[in-house]
């Protein structure tokens, strides 16, 4: 194994982007050779991988390496239904300086109340609109 401490900065980055093309390439391979070899050995049972994955749902998967039924939905499976979006809550704090600004007091807490909490203000007080 290398000794790495006598390496200087920019050699260990240069030597990371090194290592990580090399994984990516070993990944890859060794990924056409497990596909080549389930291929195989379909074959040797009389079937096709790619129908035998289509059958069990899981060529239609997202980053699936079976090229023919990459994208398509596996037969018998229902699609997701879009998600609902939610109505905006109206707002039930107030910006003290801009009375354009609210919050309803769900979610991420907007700069404004932040900085008003931070200078010792009390959020209760920011219910009266401006």
């Amino acid at each position: 194994m290398m000794d790495l401490k006598n390496f200087s900065l920019p050699e260990l980055k240069k030597l990371s982007v090194v290592v990580q093309k090399e994984l990516d390439r070993r990944t890859l391979q060794s990924k056409k050779a497990l596909i080549k070899q389930v291929q195989q050995m379909a074959a040797e049972h009389g079937l096709d991988a790619d129908e035998m994955l289509a059958e069990v749902g899981l060529s239609g998967r997202e980053g699936s390496s079976v090229k023919s039924g990459a994208g398509k939905a596996a037969p018998g499976r229902k699609k997701k239904a879009p998600a609902v979006k939610k109505e905006k809550l109206p707002p039930v704090y107030w910006n003290p300086v801009n009375a354009q600004e609210g919050w309803s007091g769900h979610g991420r807490r907007p700069s404004w109340v932040i900085t008003y909490l931070e200078n010792g203000g009390e959020l209760e007080s920011l219910k009266k609109r401006p």
